[in-house]
């Protein structure tokens, strides 16, 4: 039920041509009283259109500072590309993932070491 209700979250929030661009545990937060069973996905602080004004998917960029968190953030972002619906996903599956498990696989990695540098 969890994945069900943040992929449907997520997809209302693309349907308004948005992109929330920090999917992580600490953004998602559970209803009270009557909404007890139901998600809320917080903090739209780095939030972005994707739609321009003549009702079109932005152009695709490279080269881009980085946005979000680290953890949770899909490898394409740590690259500096433009991001999209499909990193707002990857990064719902990140969450799932460290549900399941307690953890993410890469979460002890020192920065250096993951993007190899020299």
């Amino acid at each position: 039920m969890t994945a069900f209700q943040l992929i449907q979250i997520i997809k209302d929030i693309h349907d308004k041509g948005y992109l929330h661009r920090d999917i992580k545990l600490e953004n998602i937060v559970v209803g009270v009283g009557k909404n007890r069973n139901k998600l809320y996905i917080i903090d739209f602080g780095t939030a972005k259109k994707y739609i321009n004004s003549e009702n079109q998917h932005i152009p695709f960029k490279q080269n881009l500072p980085f946005v979000g968190t680290y953890r949770y953030a899909p490898k394409s972002i740590h690259f500096g590309h433009e991001q999209g619906r499909k990193d707002d996903l990857q990064s719902i599956g990140y969450v799932l993932i460290y549900l399941l498990i307690g953890r993410l696989p890469w979460q002890d990695l020192n920065l250096g070491e993951s993007y190899g540098n020299e």
